[in-house]
């Protein structure tokens, strides 16, 4: 598997009862459970095996895109846009005034304490950040730059809702927005640059 900077859910070609990770360069491999949670420190040229406990599943991400018109074609249906901070802006929104309330949209079947995998990208960023969320659970890491963004974060049972959560004086556009479920068990992984991390399925 190919590290990088961003954090990516570690995939097997067949279902196992466990997995040996083992970093194949110099650089240390963080895991987690979820981006906006405590991460593990692998050293370079470590070995860690990990007990599936039987589950025979690893990092399978559903086909489905759980958020309704994510790149605003045409217009915001199915979002609720704010009138400060946010305005929409042919096929995007901007957040182009002070305002923390957040971009939201209600997600029908949204299950609580499962993992979900956000993307969306980040256009015209000039100051501060955003972080999503999703049932009113953790809040992601700060998105502060223009660019397209993976974030893998637990729903939480508060609500129903997808949300992006800016600063007062955040400023950029947003758009091409989707999430999908991940079915557990999961591991994600990234490194402080590029890298590879060697994956053995244990039958």
């Amino acid at each position: 598997m190919t590290l990088s900077t961003a954090w990516a859910l570690i995939q097997l070609p067949r279902a196992c009862a466990a997995v040996a990770l083992q970093a194949r360069t110099a650089l240390d491999v963080l895991l987690c459970h979820e981006t906006a949670g405590d991460y593990w420190t692998m050293k370079s040229g470590a070995v860690l095996t990990y007990d599936l406990e039987g589950a025979h599943l690893f990092g399978k991400e559903d086909t489905v895109d759980l958020v309704r018109n994510g790149a605003f074609t045409g217009n915001a249906d199915l979002w609720t846009v704010p009138a400060a901070p946010w305005t929409y802006n042919t096929n995007k929104v901007d957040k182009d005034a002070n305002g923390v309330t957040p971009l939201s949209q209600i997600i029908p079947g949204l299950i609580a304490g499962k993992m979900y995998k956000i993307t969306c990208t980040i256009s015209n960023y000039t100051v501060a950040s955003v972080r999503v969320r999703i049932g009113g659970g953790n809040l992601s890491e700060a998105m502060e730059a223009d660019g397209t963004f993976i974030n893998y974060l637990f729903a939480g049972g508060a609500n129903a809702l997808l949300e992006f959560v800016p600063l007062d004086a955040s400023r950029f556009s947003i758009d091409t927005i989707s999430m999908v479920r991940v079915d557990e068990p999961f591991l994600l992984a990234k490194a402080g640059g590029a890298g590879t991390l060697e994956i053995n399925s244990l039958s």
